[in-house]
C-alpha cells in the first residue's frame, strides 16, 4: 500500500470518526473540536502525500481560519484567469465515477 494509499485510509476513518462524534455531541463540544482536528490534519496529511507521491494535487484547497480574513477584499483581488482556474475546480468532479 502506497504511503498516499494508507494516509486516505487514515482521511476516510477521520471522516467516519468525525460523523459519529458531531452526530452524538453538541457542536462546541472538546469531542467535536477534537475530531475536526484530528481530521484537518488527516486531509494535510494525505494532500502531502497525495502531492509527495504522485505529483497529483486535489481539486480544492482549504483555507485555515483568519480572524482578519474578508472574503469581499479577497473576491475582488481575482483576476479573470484566477476566476477562470476556480470554475474549472468546481467542474473536476463531473469526471469522477465513484461506482
Amino acid at each position: 500500500m502506497s504511503d498516499a494509499s494508507r494516509e486516505l485510509e487514515i482521511l476516510l476513518d477521520a471522516f467516519r470518526a468525525h460523523y459519529a462524534v458531531a452526530r452524538d455531541n453538541e457542536p462546541d463540544s472538546e469531542a467535536v473540536l477534537e475530531a475536526e482536528s484530528h481530521l484537518e490534519d488527516a486531509f494535510f496529511q494525505y494532500d502531502n502525500a497525495l502531492f509527495t507521491h504522485l505529483g497529483a494535487e486535489l481539486p480544492f484547497d482549504i483555507l485555515m481560519e483568519d480572524d482578519d480574513y474578508d472574503e469581499d477584499e479577497d473576491a475582488e483581488d481575482l483576476d479573470d484567469e484566477e476566476e477562470a482556474d476556480l470554475i474549472l475546480n468546481e467542474d473536476a468532479f463531473d469526471s469522477i465515477d465513484l461506482n
